[in-house]
């Protein structure tokens, strides 16, 4: 049963070098209670290339309790109001449920011709410690609809809007 699987501790140990994107969907992450860890962000390199998932994300992260450390991650175009990763669940107009307890740790971000760095929108509990930006079409960091974030330890680089972080939507 799925409902079982869900509750377990799962962990994806990548090894040094670089894993490319097969297809649009390659790095859609929608399993709860998973820890996504490379051998550094300086040995492990995803790069999701042209693909955007749903147009949103280089890296999509819809579920709760995911870790993703230890990697760098790079996207050529994640998708206008996307970002190299983004949490966030898929809702309607009137509702975008939750995604609760994201860790990301030891990560850096490239997007390449597009978006954020990284785009929180709809979490409820974030850690965002030693994570780099190197380059972002926009902000490095995006925070929308979004509580219980904290950031440790954040390095920002080229953005295109000259801005760090930036707060949409609700406070």
């Amino acid at each position: 049963m799925r409902a079982e699987d869900d509750a377990t501790a799962k962990v994806i140990t990548l090894g040094e070098g670089e894993i490319a994107a097969a297809d649009v969907n390659t790095f859609r992450i929608d399993e709860p209670n998973l820890t996504i860890q490379g051998a550094g962000a300086d040995k492990t390199t995803i790069n999701t290339g042209d693909y955007s998932i749903s147009g949103q994300a280089g890296v999509l992260v819809s579920a709760d309790n995911v870790t993703s450390k230890d990697l760098k991650v790079v996207s050529n175009n994640p998708g206008v109001s996307g970002g190299v990763i983004k949490v966030s669940m898929i809702g309607d107009a009137t509702q975008l449920p939750l995604v609760e307890n994201v860790t990301i740790e030891n990560v850096v971000l490239r997007a390449e011709t597009a978006g954020f760095g990284l785009n929180l929108h709809g979490v409820e509990g974030a850690t965002v410690k030693n994570v780099t930006v190197e380059k972002a079409a926009k902000a490095s960091v995006n925070v929308a609809k979004a509580t219980g974030v904290t950031f440790d330890g954040l390095k920002t680089g080229e953005s295109g809007w000259g801005a760090d972080v930036v707060f949409s939507y609700n406070a």
